[in-house]
């Protein structure tokens, strides 16, 4: 968990997407301690945090966990902003809290999985794990980045340490979240 700006700051809270981290918001940081208290947390199985331990990804346990890491801080109140797949952690946080949530900001969050990774997708087995830097691109170049921009390295790292069962894991658990009631639905209440 990451946190930055003023204690006594309006919360918010970033929750990267799948095959990401803490640092996918990095860039973003110093435009929001400015006038926030931004707090980011890294999803079970990626960036700096653990596996969980009974390896399971379910939404609405890694929404519990993220209201948890709330509570450790304090935080009473909280806009939650979700990038990806992120946005369905954010969503199932403020279906459990919403006395936590006051607003969700979604970016690049889709109504279904399907909007999340393209029909040419490269798959990636586990006898390719970790993936090289250009698999890596290649996968990413299919619906999460636009053409030309340039990963951070240190993005790349990061994917490379998950394990190919938190990538699968977490995107099977997202698939069956939204196939349970669709975004849309979930954000009319």
């Amino acid at each position: 968990m990451c946190q930055d700006g003023r204690r006594d700051a309006p919360a918010l809270l970033l929750v990267h997407g799948s095959a990401s981290s803490t640092r996918s918001w990095d860039r973003l940081v110093p435009l929001l301690t400015g006038s926030h208290r931004v707090i980011r947390i890294d999803l079970p199985g990626h960036g700096r945090s653990a596996e969980p331990a009974d390896r399971g990804y379910a939404v609405p346990d890694q929404a519990r966990r993220a209201g948890a890491a709330l509570d450790r801080l304090g935080v009473e109140h909280a806009v939650a902003v979700g990038h990806s797949s992120g946005g369905v952690i954010a969503t199932a946080l403020g279906e459990q809290r919403p006395d936590l949530v006051t607003a969700l900001a979604l970016i690049d969050t889709g109504p279904s999985l399907d909007a999340f990774i393209a029909p040419r997708t490269a798959v990636i087995e586990p006898p390719q794990w970790p993936p090289t830097d250009e698999q890596l691109r290649r996968f990413a170049s299919t619906g999460f980045s636009r053409e030309g921009y340039e990963i951070p390295p240190e993005l790349l790292d990061d994917v490379r340490r998950m394990t190919h069962h938190t990538l699968t894991a977490t995107t099977r658990a997202t698939r069956h979240y939204l196939e349970r009631r669709a975004l849309p639905a979930r954000l009319a209440g």
